[in-house]
This record gives C-alpha cells, structure tokens and sequence, in this order.
C-alpha cells in the first residue's frame, strides 16, 4: 500500500482549510467567483461598492457548516485582530470628538469593507482568480474613465459633474489617484520582471493606468505612483529578474513627460503647486487646494500637540480647530493625510495600530510574492506600497471608495500559514 502523499507546506497551507476545501470542492469552486465578483465590485463607485459583498457574504453564511472551524481561525491572526483594535480605538474616539455624531461615526463605518477579510479567506487558494476580479474592476472603471475623457475631448455631456482637467470616471476625482495607484501597482511586478505574453499585458495595462492616472489631475497619485515605481525599479534590479526594467521605466518617463508637456491641464496642475508652496511658506498665503492641505497639516499638528495619546477624538480635528479660533482653519473634515489625520484624531495609539495593520499586511503580502516577485501574485504587495505612499496625500479610511480598495487588499495579504 502507498503512502497517501504529505501535503505542500506553501504559504496559503493551512490544515483546516485544506479539509474544509476537500469536504465541499464544488462550493469551494463557487465561493471563488463570488469573492472575484465582489472584489471587481469594490473598485466601483460608492453606490456598487456598498453591496458588492453582500452575496460573497450570504454565500459564505451558507457554507458555514464547512467553513466554521477555519473562520475561528482568524481571531488568532495579527492582522484581523488588529484591525478589530483599530476599529474598536475609532469608536472609543467618538466618546471626546467635537465632530457630529453622523461624521465621527463615518470612519469606523468604512472599515466595514474590511469583513472581506472573512469573506475572502477560505479560498485564497484561489488567490489569483480574486486578483484577476480586481483587475477587471480596475480596467472597467478605467473605460468609463476614458468615456468621460471624451467627453471632455469632444464637448458631449456625460453624467460625471468634475472640474476641467480632472477626469476621473465614476471615482472621485480625491481618490481617484489612490485607485489608479493601485491599478498600476497590481501590473507593475509583471511589466518590470516577467516574461513573455502576460509581461507585455501587464505593460499594456501598466502604460493604460499611467495615462488615466495623468488623466485624473491627482498630484498625490501622480507621486505616490512614483515612489512606488522606484521601489518596484529598486526590487528588479536587486533581484536580477528586470533585465529591462530600466529601460521600461525610462521609456515610459519620457512617454509621461511628453503627454505632461502637451497637455495645459497636467502643466497648470503642477505649477500651480509650485506657486501654491513658495506662496505658504514665503507669504503665508494658504490659499488654494495645496496651500490648504499644508493649512490642514499645521491644524492637525496643533489638534495632536493639545492630546498626543489619545487624539481629541474620532474626525474631530476641524471642529477642534475651529471651536478654538485656530489661525490655520481647515477646509475639509480631514486632513488629506492618513498619518497627520489619526495623529490629531486618535493620537499615537491610533497611528501604532493603523500602522501595524499596515506592517502585517505589507508583511503578508512580502510572503505571497516570494518566489514569484515578477508574476501578478505580487501585484497586491505592490499596490499596496502604492497606497502607503498615497496615505501621505490622502486620508485612506475616510473615503469610502479608497477603504473599500485598501480592505481588498488587506484581504488579499492574509497569511496562510500561522503568524
């Protein structure tokens, strides 16, 4: 009698699961296209987003009888039990905010996206079909952005009521520099270190975010794009597998500055912030959007130094601000930076948990891409960098689309194996 064979100890091996797969391949199967589906859905605009996990969610209620014991399993994962912690410390913030209810409630209510957690984890298995699904969403999204560009080209109307220069599709044009962050993230392993035919769809895919996220007008996104391009060029050539990265990389550069140079759009969007910046910090003029944002900046800063512990409660720092006569009166009710925001809201625990979350969701998506840095299983970790860099511009978990695209992707980094 042969010896039934070990199982592969890969990263996504984990026992429980791997019974629970076996028990109920067929509606393991289904439970595969229903988290595609709904990870397609979550790069949509807020009204599909909403429901895009509710089948997924129904679907996993069904199967619990075979999904029970590898669901408790996640109480023992850093990274869902952090994230319970952060959402639990957002809500605790809400008891000493001066913000609305309705507001203070919004940030801990756009962690709900994070349940795809659950969702997502019994067939991560299956991992790169819910990738593929986040393409797909991306790329539709993309279409309807290049609608509206014609729009814009052509001078038809077209249901998105933006500002000139900024088109964005159904995104917000706010976010939509984090998204398309992501959309070029989850190629760039492909396009700078793969090979043969998907290497030149990832390019193609690649160079098509790029341009939409030129499109969009966002500073934030045009550099967090950047900085997550020099870690991906930084990546190829340690590794050796992007004989041709550079060359990638430049060709695009140069492609990126002629479409800058040629259109007034792009051009009036980077020396207005030139202008804004020298305006700030010479004449103390915070007048228009960047200025405002380093207003925001110098607001949050004094919201912390007032309660560095514990913040001065969830969303509150522009009613803070403002109840105290701040000389620096913010524009919006966060501070358009992931990091100056939870500092002045929720001090340094909320920044120590949110930025462990992040650690073990970069961690977890490192240990995906291993042996398999240049194929599309390394595209979560690197929309991710993307996204960490977009956190410097943008609040993440105060705009709904941007925490529906970072729970995704928390999802998508869950460990296999035992943490």
């Amino acid at each position: 009698m042969s010896k039934r064979a070990a199982p592969s100890k890969s990263f996504d091996f984990d026992p429980v699961r791997a019974k629970a797969r076996e028990r109920d391949p067929r509606g393991h199967a289904v439970h595969a296209w229903f988290a595609a589906a709904a990870a397609a859905f979550m790069t949509g605009p807020t009204s599909y987003a909403e429901f895009a996990l509710v089948p997924v969610f129904i679907y996993t209620l069904l199967r619990l009888w075979v999904l029970g014991d590898a669901l408790l399993l996640l109480p023992r994962r850093a990274l869902p039990l952090l994230l319970m912690g952060f959402a639990a410390w957002l809500f605790a913030g809400i008891l000493w905010t001066d913000a609305p209810r309705n507001v203070a409630l919004d940030e801990p209510g756009n962690l709900r996206w994070c349940i795809a957690i659950a969702m997502f984890w019994p067939i991560l298995d299956r991992r790169g079909l819910v990738v593929r699904g986040l393409v797909f969403g991306l790329v539709l999204g993309q279409l309807v952005q290049f609608y509206h560009g014609l729009g814009e080209l052509l001078g038809f109307e077209t249901p998105f009521d933006r500002f000139a220069g900024r088109v964005s599709g159904w995104w917000d044009p706010a976010v939509s520099g984090g998204v398309l962050t992501v959309a070029l993230g989850l190629q760039l392993p492909s396009a700078l270190m793969g090979r043969g035919r998907a290497r030149w769809i990832a390019i193609g895919l690649a160079m098509a975010a790029a341009i939409g996220l030129a499109a969009t007008g966002s500073r934030g996104g045009w550099l967090a794009a950047m900085g997550m391009v020099f870690v991906g060029l930084v990546v190829a050539i340690r590794t050796g597998k992007g004989r041709h990265a550079a060359s990638v990389c430049i060709a695009a550069g140069v492609l990126g500055a002629g479409v800058a140079a040629a259109t007034p759009a792009i051009r009036d969007r980077v020396s207005s912030a030139f202008e804004q910046v020298s305006a700030s910090v010479e004449e103390g003029d915070y007048s228009g959007d960047v200025g405002a944002r380093l207003a925001m900046a110098v607001s949050a800063s004094h919201a912390f130094a007032s309660s560095p512990v514990v913040g001065v409660g969830t969303a509150g720092y522009a009613a803070w601000a403002q109840s105290r006569g701040d000389a620096y009166l913010p524009l919006h009710d966060h501070a358009h930076n992931t990091w100056f925001h939870l500092a002045a809201c929720n001090g340094i625990v909320g920044v120590g948990l949110f930025g462990a979350v992040f650690v073990f969701a970069l961690r977890g998506s490192i240990g995906w891409a291993k042996g398999a840095i240049g194929s599309a299983r390394a595209g979560p970790l690197f929309a991710l960098i993307g996204l960490a860099f977009f956190s410097l511009f943008d609040t993440l978990h105060a705009s709904q689309q941007t925490a529906a695209m970072l729970a995704a992707l928390f999802a998508l980094s869950m460990r296999g194996n035992r943490e």
